[in-house]
């Protein structure tokens, strides 16, 4: 976490797009990529959440920051293709 600032936001995606019933992607509020990726395996869709603790199986990158300072870590947005 940058001084100043709140949560780091980060994307975590699954580089094939994921397929019918399984999450594409989070955006996700966390101290840092572990927790982020800890988040993500709490809300999966059929892919499993070992999905998105495995690098190999997921991509994780930092797009931000929270900009209010004493925000909690969390899902921000979930992209689940419905099938």
């Amino acid at each position: 976490m940058r001084h100043g600032y709140g949560m780091n936001l980060y994307v975590i995606t699954q580089p094939d797009g994921g397929d019918f019933d399984e999450v594409n992607g989070f955006v996700i509020a966390a101290t840092d990529e572990t927790e982020a990726r800890l988040l993500a395996c709490e809300r999966p869709g059929d892919e499993g959440g070992h999905v998105w603790v495995d690098p190999k199986l997921s991509e994780c990158h930092l797009i931000g920051y929270t900009a209010v300072v004493g925000q909690d870590a969390g899902i921000l947005m979930r992209d689940f293709h419905n099938g």
